[in-house]
């Protein structure tokens, strides 16, 4: 705001600056800086500190000392991380320690150093050799932890295939092979082991028919003897025209029964081919030799238990006509 007057002339601190005419101090209480004749001088607001109400100016940190604050916390906080191990029966950790408020004090103090966030470390997280020792068998993995591959990957299977929706069955027995063979099959029947299985995958290949067989029929025959060493890795897969299921895997890779389940349509002038599902027939078959050794040694577990009666005694009690009364024999009332 300006008038032709020189004297209605207005400066603020708003418009532009004012300079000192004659030489006098900086109004500002804690300035008092002498302004000489033609320096700048501003507008200072009258503050009076007695008045409630007023308004004290502190000093703020700046931004560099707020920088190495957090710097300094964030690279304590990254140096030598505490280390991760796996515990049984994890309890919660102790409450952190309550931090004490600073007492006030009207006496004039050093300025304490910047520091970064109270962080409370758990006990089970400390270095080797602070605190108390953890209890036996809480460090380390159990026994579960063994099966985390193997259920990984069955639960990745199930997850990503779904149920087939055209199946078999199957009937796996067990034989072994001799000399003296039953009529109408190659091998004799292992007491009465036989097991049948449904909703078997007709895109079965031979490979994953002889895993199914040997994962039903193993365990079935290691209960039949036992007391005997069974070597099941000779055990052999064979289905109802004896052949060789391991041997057929190694040079094909597609599915076994699929083609003998696919029928003609019954429809007139089709040449669609139908899916029916059947049974099939697979064995696991001992070979001759480990069944001649599992025969020798039952017969001589045999000689051993009649070997071991016949070293007992046998005490024959006579009594003679003189010293025998049915009358008086406690059998008789």
């Amino acid at each position: 705001m300006s008038t032709t007057d020189p004297s209605s002339h207005l400066v603020t601190q708003f418009s532009e600056d004012a300079y000192a005419q004659v030489a006098r101090l900086c109004q500002r209480p804690s300035c008092t800086v002498i302004i000489n004749p033609g320096e700048p001088c501003h507008y200072v607001a009258p503050i009076d500190q007695t008045k409630p109400g007023s308004r004290t100016q502190a000093s703020l940190p700046s931004p560099q000392a707020i920088r190495q604050s957090v710097g300094a916390a964030q690279s304590r906080a990254s140096i030598n991380p505490p280390p991760v191990m796996a515990m049984a029966n994890l309890r919660m950790p102790p409450p952190p320690v309550p931090i004490q408020p600073p007492s006030i004090s009207r006496t004039p103090h050093p300025q304490l150093p910047i520091r970064g966030p109270n962080i409370h470390v758990p006990s089970a997280m400390a270095p080797a050799g602070a605190g108390a020792s953890l209890p036996a068998g809480s460090v380390g993995y159990t026994p579960r932890h063994l099966q985390y591959a193997v259920q990984r990957e069955h639960w990745q299977r199930v997850a990503h295939r779904p149920p087939p929706a055209e199946t078999i069955s199957l009937e796996v027995s067990a034989l072994y092979e001799s000399g003296v063979r039953k009529k109408g099959l190659r091998g004799n029947p292992i007491g009465n082991i036989c097991e049948g299985l449904k909703d078997i995958n007709a895109l079965a290949s031979a490979a994953e028919l002889v895993d199914i067989a040997l994962r039903t029929i193993t365990p079935r025959i290691q209960a039949f003897r036992p007391e005997f060493l069974w070597r099941d890795s000779e055990f052999v897969v064979r289905d109802a025209m004896w052949v060789d299921l391991f041997r057929h895997s190694l040079t094909s890779n597609e599915p076994y029964f699929y083609a003998q389940c696919l029928h003609p349509a019954t429809h007139k002038n089709s040449r669609a081919m139908v899916f029916k599902a059947k049974q099939f027939s697979l064995y696991v078959v001992v070979p001759a030799s480990q069944w001649q050794e599992l025969e020798a040694f039952q017969e001589k577990l045999d000689d051993t238990a009649a070997a071991g009666t016949s070293m007992f005694p046998v005490t024959c009690i006579c009594l003679t006509d003189i010293d025998y009364d049915p009358l008086r024999s406690p059998y008789f009332s």
